[in-house]
């Protein structure tokens, strides 16, 4: 991705709030700080005044505030959200800023200026007429209070200040770091009798490299949006990182990814499809949140809010086969569209209503992924969100272009799918792909337990009678670790403090018993190998009969 104009967008906005900040500070400020200093003065004449007058300061401040507070929570908003991405030299940055100090001392206290004249205006008016016959105390005390509110008034203007500054300065300095020259946005030229054309927002991708992806037809064959989704990142990726590739090599490069996925899908035509979500930590309508959703847009996916988590996703389309979805999710890790080494929660999400029998694809990750989880990503005291959550939505069917009623659940049991310290091996690098592969299989043996055996294919019988040996296995393997209470509660739809007993237990298990975890590999490995060898015969079926 193209963080060069994520700093581009970002210092326009800190300009864009420095700009509506001298505005209150020179035409809002001004005139709030006459009536407050005013209202000062009365509160020295009496109890009754100080009542009435203080009535009024709350009131007035609390308006300053509605001027200057939401600028300082954007600012560190974005802030915050930049920090996510940032990988330049700290010591370079900060060399840069403090040059920026420097050079700035004597304008911190320019938005002051304007509101010290009012407030001065104020006492010259307001002392010698409310105060002629008061005593000389009450005449110092009215002075103290306008000069207090002064002082409450400047705090703001100059903490608003102080963040918008401090934030261009460090954006400044990413881009003199990293040698990115400042954008100069040359105005809009209307032509007359024409309507003004915008164009489109590519987010965070190179146009010209866009412009030569969307030169090329997808290939004609039968694929699913997550399949169109991953060919068409891959294809980006290939001329960010090739420039010179010719059209005719794109053009069998995106042949060959189609093919690839197409047969994927091809075997595992018979299995539930599957889709997901990814939160980034990020503000849910931060500048960096837009920009991640035209960026996922232009690539066939799309972005949202999550009421949920309180923050932005990228919404992953639905896929006939795991590994197309895990193909996707590395795409976009490669892209840079996740961020490096945090910590992400995500849905895998399975088309269909798994109801009491979700427990078993969730509670057979736990047990056999190489993860420790010591808290819940993003857990919050009292937070009682359940561990599988059922979905509101309906996933695209994937013929017919979507659906508007039925059920889904939806697996939020992934936490981790990238890179992390000390994750080096197989198995944990790629742990979504896993973690993809036993949802999809898993979720399609639960299906084929609630069909009547006489409307079952072979292949499904098969998946069945595997389902419940797996069950089987799965509640002895508890047992001997004590942890057969684990099938036993509510974890679809029940609540967290309940369920983090078990998977705290499970991860104290892990660390106590070295044969643990080779234990539960074995025993999901071997399951989904005969699951997938049936799932490649029902699809031969269902290709024959078509």
């Amino acid at each position: 991705m193209r963080l060069d104009e994520l700093f581009q967008r970002m210092l326009d906005q800190v300009e864009q709030e420095q700009r509506l900040a001298r505005r209150v500070a020179l035409f809002v400020a001004p005139p709030l700080l006459f009536v407050l200093a005013a209202l000062g003065v009365i509160m020295a004449l009496g109890w009754w005044q100080f009542a009435a007058a203080m009535l009024g300061v709350l009131t007035l401040v609390v308006q300053f505030d509605f001027f200057t507070r939401p600028a300082i929570t954007r600012t560190r908003q974005f802030m915050a959200d930049l920090a996510l991405y940032l990988s330049a030299d700290e010591e370079q940055v900060a060399d840069a800023v403090e040059a920026g100090e420097q050079h700035g001392l004597m304008q911190r206290f320019l938005p002051l200026v304007p509101a010290l004249l009012a407030t001065l205006l104020a006492l010259l008016v307001f002392v010698p007429t409310l105060l002629r016959q008061a005593a000389p105390w009450q005449q110092l005390l009215g002075v103290a209070f306008a000069l207090g509110l002064l002082l409450v008034c400047a705090e703001r203007l100059l903490r608003s200040e102080r963040v918008l500054r401090q934030a261009h300065q460090r954006l400044s300095a990413e881009l003199a770091t990293r040698r990115i020259p400042r954008r100069v946005v040359a105005p809009a030229v209307a032509v007359p009798g024409q309507p003004r054309k915008r164009p489109p927002d590519d987010g965070l991708l190179d146009p010209a490299t866009l412009a030569r992806l969307d030169a090329q037809p997808m290939p004609v064959l039968r694929l699913s949006p997550g399949a169109r989704a991953w060919v068409r990142t891959e294809g980006y990726l290939l001329l960010r990182d090739r420039p010179t590739v010719s059209a005719e090599e794109l053009r069998e490069a995106m042949h060959a990814w189609a093919s690839l996925a197409h047969t994927d899908e091809a075997d595992h035509w018979a299995l539930p499809a599957v889709g997901g979500k990814v939160y980034l930590p990020c503000a849910a309508h931060g500048i960096l949140a837009r920009s991640l959703s035209a960026t996922a847009r232009r690539l066939g996916m799309d972005g949202a809010y999550s009421a949920t988590l309180n923050t932005w996703l990228v919404r992953l389309p639905p896929a006939r086969s795991y590994a197309v979805a895990a193909r996707l999710i590395d795409s976009l890790m490669a892209l840079g569209m996740l961020p490096p080494g945090a910590t992400l929660i995500h849905h895998l999400t399975v088309a269909g209503d798994l109801g009491a029998d979700s427990t078993m694809p969730a509670l057979l990750h736990l047990l056999s992924t190489p993860l420790i989880f010591e808290a819940r990503p993003g857990h919050a005291v009292g937070d009682e969100r359940t561990f599988i959550m059922r979905g509101g939505g309906v996933m695209d069917d994937l013929d017919r272009g979507g659906r508007t009623t039925g059920a889904r659940t939806d697996f939020v049991d992934g936490f981790l799918f990238v890179d992390a310290p000390g994750m080096d091996s197989v198995e944990q690098i790629a742990a979504h792909a896993v973690n993809l592969r036993l949802k999809q299989l898993l979720s399609w043996a639960i299906y084929t337990t609630k069909r009547p055996p006489e409307r079952r294919t072979p292949a499904e019988n098969g998946a069945a009678l595997r389902y419940a040996e797996l069950r089987a296995d799965t509640l002895a393997f508890l047992e001997r670790y004590e942890l057969a209470g684990a099938l036993s509660i509510p974890w679809l739809d029940g609540r967290w403090s309940e369920q983090w007993f078990y998977i705290k237990a499970i991860s104290d298990r892990k660390q106590a018993s070295g044969d643990f975890l080779d234990q539960a590999q074995t025993l999901r490995d071997e399951a989904l190998d005969d699951l997938e060898e049936l799932a490649l015969r029902a699809a031969g079926q269902g290709r024959r009969a078509a």
